[in-house]
C-alpha cells in the first residue's frame, strides 16, 4: 500500500488569519507549494467543510 504525506495543522479557533497560517504552514510541511503546482498552471484547493461551532 502506498503512503501519502499528510500535515496536521492544530488550532484553537477558526479565526480566518489562525486558518490561514495553519494552511500555509501545512503546505511548507509538505515540501511547498512549488512540489505539487508548475508555473501558470491552476488548481483548486477543496479544504473540508467545518461547522461553525468552538473545535
Amino acid at each position: 500500500m502506498e503512503k501519502h504525506p499528510v500535515a496536521l495543522i492544530p488550532i484553537a479557533t477558526y479565526d480566518q488569519a489562525a486558518v490561514d497560517t495553519a494552511v500555509l504552514q501545512g503546505v511548507d510541511l509538505l515540501g511547498g507549494i512549488a512540489r505539487f503546482v508548475q508555473p501558470e498552471e491552476r488548481i483548486l484547493l477543496k479544504p473540508n467543510l467545518l461547522s461553525r461551532a468552538l473545535p
